[in-house]
């Protein structure tokens, strides 16, 4: 059995309260992946719109990463409750652009969804320091 190099994957994430009155987000992550002598390193974002009523689409995402000379990724999700589905595009922007079986990008669709109980966000807010003087 071939001993294969270990794959290692840290993602670091966050998500920014912008906008109080209109339940704007900013939400940002990177990721970098290495094995052996490979590493792979995206970043980006996406800013999105908090729907607090009882309708169906509690969140929607719009932004874009980017993949260190590889690809730029466009990216829109929707939350509904405890799902979100989400639509992105990789274009490629390597050299491998330049042969025609590598031109286009790739579309990909994604799901997710959440078993626990508890799907409300959690917010933490920063507190506000007032001058001393």
């Amino acid at each position: 059995m071939e001993n294969k190099p270990i794959r290692w994957s840290h993602y670091f994430t966050s998500q920014i309260l912008m906008n109080r009155q209109s339940n704007i987000y900013l939400n940002t992550s990177v990721l970098y992946t290495s094995q052996d002598d490979f590493t792979q390193l995206t970043f980006g974002g996406l800013v999105s719109k908090l729907n607090k009523t009882k309708k169906s689409i509690n969140q929607i995402y719009v932004g874009a990463w980017y993949r260190i000379n590889d690809a730029l990724i466009p990216s829109f999700q929707i939350r509904m409750k405890s799902s979100k589905i989400g639509l992105s595009y990789d274009i490629n922007v390597s050299d491998m652009s330049n042969n025609n079986q590598f031109r286009t990008g790739g579309l990909c669709v994604n799901f997710s969804h959440s078993f626990s109980k508890n799907t409300q966000q959690s917010i933490l807010y920063c507190p506000l320091f007032a001058s001393t003087k």
